[in-house]
């Protein structure tokens, strides 16, 4: 009873989650124009320069709108 109802909560929320971090990449592809390992390996190399305000900005080498 109670244990199923709220593991079916649960449920739901994990996957309003992982809607939420499919937008994410989602949006991520569409404004870096690379997929997910890719934008991540870049910013692992230059944390810096690759992220958000970067890839706004155009300071990101291929990150210019």
């Amino acid at each position: 009873g109670a244990a199923f109802a709220r593991l079916a909560t649960s449920e739901v929320r994990h996957g309003r989650v992982a809607m939420v971090a499919m937008l994410g990449y989602a949006a991520q592809a569409a404004l870096t124009r690379k997929g997910p390992v890719e934008n991540l390996l870049d910013f692992a190399a230059d944390a810096g320069r690759n992220n958000l305000l970067g890839v706004l900005s155009g300071a990101s080498p291929r990150g210019s709108l």
